[in-house]
């Protein structure tokens, strides 16, 4: 009864509604008239037969005390046959008012059961739509860092018509040959210039006898008018982003192949690496360093994500792929070889330390080198995922999971997520001769399904 007269109070019709239409049609208004006609109907009942009820009460009283006469035992009989009809009326009533309370309790524990379930639905569904659409935006925002940077032929061509005005002059253009994005990009400058009728000779070389390297379009040279119109050129014309003039290069000695020549150049225009603001900001801060010192070697901070990494690149089972270790055999030091073991461990199948791996099939699935790619602080130090710009969409998915996910394990760097290939201009280098097939910058270029991934030392 105390708990009918709790919900009633609780859930009472008058706190929430204030005409006969909303009571009429309430199911809690209607439960609630329920349960007091239900009490009026029980009142009424006993009054009406008060004094037979009150008799049989005394006289079976009597009998269970074993003091009643047999008069009173026979008076009793016939009482208990006459009054049969409104005992059974009464208990009815009675009952159907206990049980009918009780169902409306149980009814409201339920309604309130269902609203929470229902509304801890409703916070779960909309969490994995927040997930979701972070997880939307953080795609967009890693497909638009790792798009190539690009020069139009509309572009290409005004870039040209600004330079005729030097027209014979002659420009080196070199570039880290690791970097394929600046590969390709120094190839579309090349182009532009030659619309120009400039002179032009394109050497990529992976000893740029840099420890540094530069980050946008570096241009340098003896003739200063047009070296400055290189750069108005290519920045204002082509929408590219030049080196900051704050950029001091740091020489590397024994680390230099210089171009053959036929002349000295008038210019020479150095294709960085693509920029990164937020990798910028950091570095101009000076705490890329201190960051990384601080979260100790990279195989710990991957090893700590591999139970949700695997986990997701798991949906990617014999996805096939390639790990390297950047440097030849016996030169790497352990912490770069620990980290070829943490990532090789959550592309495998194997369980270790209570982690299964990906299921991804390793190819091959010894312990790879690349040589080439370290000559350049900066490029060859990080960790890079290359893939076709022409893959699958599952493959291209596994790639951007991959870069994305040891991006977020690890602290800032520019080259944490996945690299684009262009096929075409892959097997062009590759086949003049400026490039290895089977180097883990060009292989995924000339195999749509390869993903590679490149591991240099400790930045």
């Amino acid at each position: 009864m105390n708990q009918l007269f709790a919900v009633a109070a609780t859930s009472a019709p008058w706190q929430s509604l204030s005409s006969v239409s909303g009571l009429w049609n309430s199911l809690t208004a209607i439960q609630w008239a329920a349960a007091v006609s239900a009490v009026v109907l029980t009142l009424g009942a006993v009054l009406e037969y008060r004094h037979q009820l009150k008799l049989l009460a005394l006289l079976s009283s009597k009998w269970l005390l074993r003091k009643a006469t047999p008069f009173e035992v026979c008076a009793l009989k016939k009482l208990l046959l006459h009054t049969l009809g409104p005992i059974l009326v009464v208990v009815g009533i009675a009952g159907d008012f206990v049980f009918g309370a009780r169902t409306f309790i149980l009814e409201n524990r339920q309604e309130l059961g269902a609203e929470q379930t229902i509304a801890s639905l409703k916070n779960a569904t909309s969490a994995n739509e927040r997930e979701t659409a972070q997880l939307r935006h953080d795609n967009l925002d890693l497909l638009a860092l790792i798009q190539p940077r690009e020069l139009t032929d509309d572009q290409q061509k005004a870039i040209g018509d600004v330079l005729k005005l030097f027209s014979g002059k002659f420009v080196l253009i070199r570039t880290y040959s690791y970097d394929q994005e600046a590969m390709r990009l120094a190839e579309l400058i090349t182009a532009s210039l030659k619309f120009g009728k400039v002179e032009v000779q394109f050497s990529p070389t992976a000893f740029p006898g840099l420890l540094n390297l530069p980050i946008g379009i570096w241009v340098t040279g003896t003739n200063k008018s047009f070296v400055t119109s290189l750069k108005n050129a290519l920045n204002i014309e082509g929408k590219l982003a030049l080196t900051d003039p704050k950029w001091k290069a740091q020489m590397s000695a024994g680390t230099f192949v210089g171009s053959i020549m036929p002349k000295p150049p008038d210019a020479e225009i150095f294709v960085g690496a693509k920029p990164f603001s937020a990798l910028a900001v950091i570095q101009e801060l000076g705490t890329v360093e201190q960051a990384i010192v601080d979260q100790g070697p990279r195989a710990k901070l991957i090893a700590k994500a591999a139970p949700r990494l695997a986990k997701e690149l798991a949906l990617f089972a014999g996805q096939r792929v390639e790990v390297f270790v950047c440097g030849q055999q016996g030169t790497a030091d352990q912490e770069t070889l620990d980290t070829w073991g943490a990532i090789a461990n959550i592309l495998d199948a194997d369980t270790v330390s209570g982690v299964t791996g990906a299921k991804w099939k390793l190819v091959p699935t010894n312990l790879n080198f690349a040589e080439g790619c370290g000559a350049a602080k900066g490029l060859g130090q990080g960790i890079v995922v290359f893939v076709s710009k022409r893959a699958s969409k599952s493959t291209m998915e596994a790639a951007n999971v991959l870069g994305h996910g040891l991006a977020k394990a690890l602290p800032p760097s520019l080259n944490k997520m996945p690299t684009l290939l262009d096929p075409d201009f892959v097997k062009l280098t590759a086949d003049r001769g400026f490039q290895d097939k089977n180097a883990p910058w060009v292989s995924p270029g000339l195999d749509p399904d390869l993903i590679t991934v490149l591991i240099g030392e400790h930045p």
